[in-house]
């Protein structure tokens, strides 16, 4: 069969199938799957040592078809994606794209020599388009497929996802990856890792990890590993490990191992292991062994605050328990309570 009939018999299989939905991937800036990246399959016995999945050439437009497809739903043999957009992030290419061949190598006694081997182009984004009964979810995060239609490739991610929400309408209202949505008050937004959402006061937003978050006040936002929050005032946030975290007054503020929790009065700040909380005097703050506490104090005929820093130390400072200061002393939240 030749490769004109092949690739009109794929464009038959897509075009006949009873439904069809679309499927986003990653390349690299030499349409190269992988982008060099060997990812290895699971297997049984740990001293086999695993192949590496094949790098395959995608097509800006058009059709493809695998040559190697076997349904068992794992990764490799077969082509990969996100459904919609959702899945792993890590598994797609967020490289920025830097061309070194522009650079030289060598010093003064020697000839220097382009770096050819060091290109590093911006990945392209690809929207493809699968027959439903074709799809095959695989464990770690994604779908793989026998074959596919490339609509739109470009290097604008943005592009390629906005072209994904006109065709799939319902991808508005699924965690994408990488999107950025605004909305208006009373709003409840979602969005992928990596994306960026902002919404109004009254709002609900949730993303995944190294999302960044921005709400008005009386908000809840809940996000993943690696994220960055600003919530006004009267507002709860989450968030995983490494987060860096900021609310307004009177908000409920946590943070995983290694954040940067900050807010201000009548607020409670939450922080994992070696976590950094900062509020004033009228704020509760608990957290994990290496967390450190800084409250602000606001003294009489004194512009500036005063600040007073104390570590969790398991110890004299238990860990995971919550404190808050009264004349200048750390007290447990409880015993406050107590009184």
């Amino acid at each position: 069969m030749h490769s004109d009939e092949k690739i009109n018999d794929v464009s038959k299989a897509i075009a006949s199938a009873t439904k069809y939905t679309y499927v986003i991937r990653t390349c690299d800036a030499q349409m190269n799957s992988h982008n060099g990246h060997r990812l290895l399959l699971d297997f049984e016995d740990d001293t086999t040592e695993a192949p590496v999945a094949k790098s395959i050439q995608w097509p800006t437009r058009g059709v493809i078809e695998c040559d190697d497809w076997d349904p068992n739903p794992k990764n490799g043999h077969g082509l990969h994606g996100f459904l919609l957009g959702v899945g792993n992030s890590a598994f797609a290419d967020w490289t920025i794209g830097i061309d070194f061949s522009q650079y030289r190598i060598g010093d003064d006694n020697e000839p220097q020599t382009k770096c050819e081997n060091l290109i590093s182009g911006k990945p392209y984004w690809l929207l493809v388009k699968v027959a439903i009964d074709d799809l095959v979810v695989f464990d770690g995060g994604g779908v793989k497929f026998p074959r596919g239609e490339v609509i739109l490739t470009s290097q604008d991610r943005f592009e390629v996802l906005s072209k994904l929400e006109e065709l799939a309408p319902e991808a508005r209202y699924m965690p994408v990856m990488g999107c950025v949505r605004r909305s208006a008050d009373n709003s409840m937004i979602v969005g992928g890792d990596r994306c960026e959402l902002q919404a109004g006061n009254n709002s609900v937003l949730k993303g995944g990890d190294r999302c960044r978050l921005h709400g008005g006040d009386f908000c809840v936002l809940m996000g993943g590993h690696c994220s960055v929050f600003s919530a006004g005032n009267d507002s709860n946030v989450t968030g995983g490990n490494d987060s860096n975290i900021t609310g307004g007054f009177r908000c409920v503020l946590i943070g995983g191992n290694h954040s940067h929790v900050r807010a201000y009065r009548n607020s409670t700040l939450v922080g994992g292991t070696d976590s950094t909380l900062t509020g004033d005097e009228t704020c509760s703050m608990s957290g994990g062994v290496g967390t450190e506490f800084n409250f602000s104090i606001n003294k009489k005929n004194v512009k500036k605050l005063v600040p007073k820093k104390f570590r969790v130390d398991g110890e004299k400072i238990k860990a995971n328990v919550a404190y808050s200061l009264r004349n200048g002393k750390l007290i447990e939240t409880s015993t406050l309570t107590e009184t």
